[in-house]
């Protein structure tokens, strides 16, 4: 617990050394270089999405999405240690890919509601119908 209260009060220290070198002009790499801090960048995230070399980690995936674009986020704890951030940009979604993917998740779900549906109906059907199997009395 003490040390993890250390490596939480350097990481708040690099926090603001890095914030205020990036309010006095320095580019976020130059500033995270110059700190020793290794930059990793990632493809465009998603909400639900899983991060490169970090794994599924909701926590930074909601203070990624809630930090302005071109400003440093807030200093975030992972289960392993701290993670400090840059919010490069953000990328609006595609209205138009937006409506198409959501009407065929709505034709793909009222198929399956179908299916389900008549699954159901022959399932309640074959309960109801008496079956006489003559099979054992076939000889040929």
């Amino acid at each position: 617990e003490k040390k993890r209260e250390e490596t939480r009060q350097k990481a708040n220290q690099f926090h603001q050394e890095l914030e205020q070198k990036i309010q006095s002009g320095i580019s976020p790499a130059d500033a995270f270089n110059q700190a020793s801090l290794s930059v990793t960048h990632t493809e465009p995230l998603i909400r639900k999405g899983v991060i490169p070399q970090l794994g599924y980690q909701p926590a930074l995936l909601d203070a990624a999405f809630g930090a302005p674009e071109g400003k440093f986020g807030p200093l975030i704890e992972m289960s392993d240690g701290f993670c400090l951030f840059w919010t490069e940009k953000k990328i609006p979604i595609d209205e138009n890919q937006f409506h198409e993917a959501k009407a065929d998740f709505q034709k793909r779900l009222l198929e399956k509601k179908k299916g389900d549906a008549f699954n159901q109906w022959i399932t309640q059907l074959r309960d109801k119908t008496p079956i006489k199997s003559d099979l054992a009395n076939l000889k040929n």
